[in-house]
């Protein structure tokens, strides 16, 4: 059953909107219905809340490959051609 919930968690909040607040909110309404015990509230948000995380982790693993791949400037070159920008237009004046 916890593979089932974590699956449906994931697909209808969005594995990068996993708040505890959520979570628990979730959890607690599980617990209303039934479908879910008392017992196992806390565990149960700690193992959605581990999976959004490394849901989280392989998506931004994904971009960055694809960025890679793609061959688009990061972050980082961008603020080194600014930089050298900044130091050119320093020089002309």
């Amino acid at each position: 059953m916890m593979a089932l919930l974590r699956e449906g968690l994931l697909l209808g909040l969005g594995a990068l909107d996993l708040t505890r607040e959520r979570v628990t909110s979730l959890v607690d309404e599980l617990i209303k219905r039934g479908e879910q015990v008392q017992k196992e509230r806390e565990v149960a948000i700690d193992e959605l809340l581990a999976a959004g995380k490394r849901a989280e982790e392989r998506l931004r693993a994904t971009i960055a490959r694809v960025v890679g791949e793609l061959g688009l400037p990061t972050k980082a070159d961008l603020a080194r051609i600014e930089e050298r920008l900044a130091a050119l237009e320093k020089k002309l004046k």
